[in-house]
């Protein structure tokens, strides 16, 4: 029997009517034995994410209050919408009496843990919190093997469950959290864990783009890509998926396929053990990734480098912009950048390559 883990970002849970969709694309699924889920996104552009008002409760006592209502507004919204009998009441009173003791981690996980806690009851799924499956050490290391077992566990007797993304938890309950866009790593230790035939990460594009649409009018969506070269585009700042993510599902060979919300019936982009690349295949960047004033603008590239290192120096200096210094990485090269043309730079790869 097919196995698959699936996972929804946070603007694919924004609001009861995303949650129920999400919930729709995980029964036409058939074979979907866990499903990992992100704290609530934007729902419009001058929204906030759940998470970051998390962690301004912890940053800003003085409108603690304020800020908790706000949370509060927002997911009792979500519940009366789904006509669930699920009650946070007493959730938001610990939220604001671990944020008067510093305990930020706590704070920032509860978005996905209310998510989680949603989403089992719209599908009548077991929740399964992470903070009991999901193992770090005292020092915040996380215990690969201790999960995958504590995982493996709950899937014995074809129990399906719901998991919180983002965080886990020491042997005495204290939480600890994952880098931010951590649910991706959450879902893809799931996948691992269980020996899913395929890890959907949902999310609210087609796919793994050529270049971020910032840059480029209607980037292609790169249909497959091997893992090295999914890890080498996240790790400087395409978004779409975490790079710890694509470690861990291609140290088992599991394969990520990248799928929008908003259209589950397309492809996406296939992460595994093939590519379609026989050349560049794709453009990202971070700015200030070497300090304050030197960006990193990353070509991903699987062969003939030094060709098109060449193309890129030629586009470069006909705009009269010259790199800091190059480096050659086996799945591509990136240049250093004045923190001033990033954005120029980043254009004019994604538009000319």
């Amino acid at each position: 029997m097919s196995t698959n883990v699936l996972k929804f970002g946070g603007t694919s849970l924004c609001s009861a009517a995303e949650m129920t969709n999400a919930a729709s694309i995980v029964n036409d699924d058939g074979d979907a034995c866990a499903v990992i889920v992100s704290a609530p996104g934007k729902r419009t552009a001058d929204d906030e994410k759940v998470t970051d008002v998390l962690y301004k409760i912890c940053l800003f006592p003085n409108e603690r209050d304020t800020l908790v209502e706000w949370l509060k507004r927002r997911f009792d919204e979500i519940l009366r919408s789904i006509g669930t009998n699920i009650d946070f009441s007493d959730e938001y009173k610990k939220i604001a009496v671990a944020a008067e003791r510093g305990d930020t981690p706590y704070v920032v996980s509860r978005g996905e843990y209310f998510s989680a806690r949603i989403m089992a009851d719209i599908l009548g799924y077991t929740f399964v919190d992470a903070a009991d499956v999901i193992a770090f050490d005292g020092a915040g290391t996380f215990l690969k093997e201790k999960t995958y077992s504590n995982i493996a566990s709950r899937s014995k007797d074809g129990e399906k469950f719901v998991l919180p993304g983002f965080y886990g938890a020491e042997s005495n309950g204290k939480i600890f959290v994952f880098p931010r866009g951590g649910s991706d790593i959450t879902g893809a230790v799931a996948a691992a864990a269980l020996d899913a035939d395929v890890y959907k990460n949902y999310t609210d594009v087609d796919g793994f783009m050529f270049a971020d649409p910032k840059y480029m009018k209607s980037p292609r969506v790169i249909g497959k890509m091997s893992y090295p070269e999914a890890y080498f585009l996240s790790s400087y700042g395409a978004g779409v998926i975490h790079g710890d993510a694509v470690l861990y599902a291609g140290e088992k060979n599991i394969p990520i396929n990248i799928k929008n919300t908003f259209a589950p019936d397309k492809k996406g982009t296939l992460i595994s053990n093939a590519s379609e690349s026989d050349g560049i295949y794709g453009v990202a960047g971070r700015r200030g990734y070497f300090g304050k004033d030197v960006s990193a603008v990353a070509v991903g590239c699987s062969g003939r480098q030094a060709k098109h290192i060449a193309r890129c120096m030629r586009i470069l200096h006909r705009k009269n912009i010259r790199e800091r210094f190059l480096i050659n990485d086996g799945m591509g090269f990136i240049f250093g950048v004045d923190d001033g043309c990033f954005d120029t730079v980043m254009r004019l790869f994604a538009e000319k390559l």
